[in-house]
């Protein structure tokens, strides 16, 4: 170590002779080195080996601090596969549950509305994607323009998947069996061999709203797709760039779709699934408070719903102030969730998005935002955590419960039949693609 810094010094003074006397690198060196003991050389590898133990030491410290602060400033991602044991009992195959429980009378599977789909971080300039929700089958791709687009997914041409080697071009998507260019608006706008383009030919589009760090998808039973009556709010601390998104909680749950948010209305079940604390097997003496109170949104927001949430951890059952919270919860239609968090450590926002890919088995995906801070990024992964625990007890009881068309509704429930009355305004009426009373679920 105590040479290291003449070797440095040798080598600059040789740089600084060459270049400003003009004097060959090699005449320098080999003088110089003519008068250097390379003892000192041996002394180095020694000093290493004596203090090996200690570099390695130092080494893995650095490795450690490196590792913390990446972990420190990366969002948050927490994916629950599902066919884990936690989500479907004994670790059956979804399929397998789905065929091995009595799943009851249910309401048509797709409600009318907006649905994320994917995150708009996911798709870059030219990307396209394979989807597949509400059984159809789907080609999300971004334009040069910057524009996301969702089409049929098979070309009307000779059936090839638009998805599958298909490519951007302009801000059309090309068929890649016969070249084939379809515009944002499902029509072909050209064919590479002949000089007329068909006005039949064209697919169905869907139509898109990109907001809040999501693309989403309107989606009618009936085959509606213009003239929309409602679209979805931009949320103005992410819109402005003030909030970023610090986490994601995903899972896929076996149910039906009107059974998720249903439980915002179910206030009884939070005082019996929702009080245990996480620990609570070891630290018996903490545990959960839970109040909220459901309301149907008026005309013209009809289409809406609003939950106002308190949560307390109590301590010998007493409140522990730092770890309260409120929530003000708005759903906007079927399958979205805007939830505003107030903690004693700032404000968050958790977007919430329920998008059924068959009946009865649904994509559920939350997004948390915040301010842009390494603090908000921690705090925002312990709220999510703490989220994610709680919300897994939930989707236990998806998984493997009946939907029952008429509950036996008693004082204290919370209002859930005003919910059910709510939520059925996006159900169309019976067809014979919806009603799923009579439908096969051998899916």
């Amino acid at each position: 170590m105590k040479y290291s810094y003449k070797l440095i010094l040798a080598a600059l003074a040789i740089g600084i002779l060459s270049s400003a006397f003009g004097i060959p690198v090699s005449s320098v060196t080999k003088k110089y080195f003519e008068n250097f003991d390379f003892i000192i050389l041996q002394d180095r590898i020694v000093d290493f080996d004596e203090h090996k133990t200690f570099y390695m030491f130092v080494s893995a410290i650095i490795g450690l601090l490196i590792y913390l602060i990446s972990w420190l400033i990366r969002p948050m991602q927490i994916i629950n596969d599902p066919d884990t044991i936690q989500q479907i009992p004994n670790g059956k195959l979804v399929a397998r549950a789905a065929r091995s429980r009595k799943t009851g009378k249910v309401p048509p599977f797709y409600p009318t509305g907006w649905y994320r789909i994917e995150a708009s971080s996911s798709v870059k300039v030219g990307d396209v994607k394979y989807l597949e929700f509400f059984g159809e089958h789907l080609v999300l791709f971004r334009g040069e323009n910057g524009k996301a687009s969702i089409l049929d997914a098979y070309c009307p041409h000779l059936g090839a998947n638009l998805a599958v080697g298909g490519r951007v071009v302009g801000n059309c998507i090309e068929c890649p069996f016969h070249g084939w260019q379809f515009e944002e608006d499902g029509k072909c706008s050209h064919i590479p061999y002949t000089d007329k383009v068909p006005e039949v030919a064209k697919t169905r589009a869907w139509p898109v709203e990109e907001l809040n760090g999501s693309i989403h998808i309107w989606y009618d039973a009936l085959g509606r797709l213009e003239n929309i009556p409602w679209n979805l709010p931009d949320l103005k601390e992410i819109k402005e760039g003030q909030y970023v998104m610090h986490g994601v909680f995903e899972n896929f749950v076996e149910a039906h779709i009107q059974e998720i948010p249903e439980n915002g209305s179910d206030v009884a079940h939070l005082g019996v699934l929702h009080v245990p604390f996480a620990l609570n097997k070891y630290l018996p003496f903490i545990s959960h408070r839970w109040t909220a109170n459901w309301k149907a949104g008026e005309a013209p927001e009809d289409y809406t719903a609003s939950i106002h949430l308190t949560q307390s951890l109590l301590l010998f059952g007493k409140s522990i102030p730092f770890a309260s919270a409120e929530s003000d919860i708005r759903q906007i239609g079927p399958g979205v969730v805007y939830i505003t968090l107030y903690s004693a450590f700032g404000k968050f926002l958790i977007c919430e998005h329920v998008t059924p890919l068959q009946p009865l088995y649904q994509k559920i995906n939350h997004v948390v935002w915040g301010p842009k801070n390494v603090f908000s990024r921690n705090i925002a992964k312990v709220l999510l955590a703490a989220f994610s625990e709680q919300f897994t007890r939930d989707v236990a009881i998806w998984n493997n419960k009946t939907f029952i068309n008429k509950p036996i509704i008693v004082k204290g429930d919370g209002n859930i039949n005003g919910f059910r009355r709510w939520y059925s305004k996006f159900y169309p009426e019976a067809t014979d693609k919806t009603n799923a009373t009579t439908q096969d679920l051998n899916w």
